[in-house]
């Protein structure tokens, strides 16, 4: 028993007593853990996903900033299809991917990274060329 009650209260026994002063540490090793590893430099290895067309764009970027940021980090990059990727995340087959949507976010803690425009370029007498200044994708068929 960690506890007894008696009619002034609520008082720990010795065996109470013994298990706060051990827990009273644990909490103050754990602090100092903490404070260490927020001190020292990130380690390990990380491995990130990208389809190829996010990869020809920003891979070399990433990677020369993740070995300025963390050089003690090995970072193992793969380049595959979205769809595919999603399935290695799931498997544990990679840490990170940049994906173009969030496929089963409810397992994943998804972060957007940036909301793109995209541009329809086209000779304006193309037939079926829209005039507007915004057009939605299922219209394009008539191009």
């Amino acid at each position: 028993r960690l506890l007894q009650r008696t009619s002034a209260g609520v008082v720990p026994t010795d065996a109470g007593l013994a298990f706060w002063r051990q827990a009273q540490l644990a909490l103050r090793h754990i602090d100092d853990a903490a404070v260490a590893a927020r001190s020292a430099r990130l380690s390990g290895h990380v491995s990130v996903g990208m389809a190829p067309s996010t990869a020809s764009v920003l891979g070399v970027a990433f990677m020369q900033a993740m070995r300025s940021r963390y050089p003690d980090v090995r970072l193992h990059m793969v380049e595959s299809l979205s769809g595919y990727l999603a399935s290695m995340l799931s498997a544990r087959q990679i840490d990170l991917a940049v994906l173009f949507r969030e496929e089963s976010a409810q397992r994943w803690s998804v972060m957007p990274l940036l909301d793109e425009r995209l541009f329809l370029i086209g000779a304006g007498d193309l037939d079926g060329m829209p005039t507007s200044a915004s057009v939605r994708l299922k219209n394009l068929g008539r191009l």
